[in-house]
């Protein structure tokens, strides 16, 4: 059996300003609206198709053993937020 693949997502009520092209979809928990970086999309849509997509707030309340492994930010995410932090400040 495979692990599960999460897309963790910044809820927009506690992230008003999002990374540069970020679509709004809907944390598969409890339905609230998160923002999905444009990577993060590109990950769904060519290495993951079956990735859940789940806020922080979720993620927080699952159990380890159903949360599997995390593995660390690739390089266009990476490059994503960099940006994003430019433009902040």
């Amino acid at each position: 059996m495979t692990e599960p693949v999460f897309i963790v997502c910044n809820p927009v009520t506690l992230s008003p300003r999002a990374i540069k092209a970020s679509s709004v979809r809907e944390c598969s928990r409890c339905y609230c609206s998160v923002w999905v970086s444009p990577s993060s999309v590109n990950i769904m849509a060519n290495e993951h198709p079956e990735a859940e997509i789940v806020c922080i707030p979720c993620v927080s309340k699952m159990d380890e053993t159903e949360i599997g492994e995390m593995e660390p930010l690739n390089a266009e995410q990476f490059a994503e937020l960099r940006e994003h932090r430019k433009e902040r400040q």
